[in-house]
């Protein structure tokens, strides 16, 4: 994978671009509550394939961002 993009939207895809442009999308972006958090349906099942795309079939992975008091951000992920 050359890059990952996640489209900044609720149904947005989350998708690996390879370097001869294909690509494959592996999430879809379920909440988007910028700058607070993100929630993506995960299609990848624990043998690294890709599932179904169809959300109500994949896990869940949420990332909260938290300002913390030195001008950082603390990041937790949960899946």
């Amino acid at each position: 994978m050359q890059k990952a993009i996640i489209e900044p939207r609720v149904g947005g895809r989350c998708v690996g671009r390879e370097a001869d442009g294909n690509e494959c999308q592996w999430g879809t972006v379920t909440a988007w509550e910028p700058p607070r958090r993100v929630v993506i349906a995960w299609h990848i099942a624990p043998n690294f394939q890709v599932v179904d795309l169809d959300p109500s079939k994949s896990s869940e992975v949420e990332i909260q961002f938290t300002p913390e008091p030195n001008g950082m951000t603390r990041v937790d992920l949960d899946h």
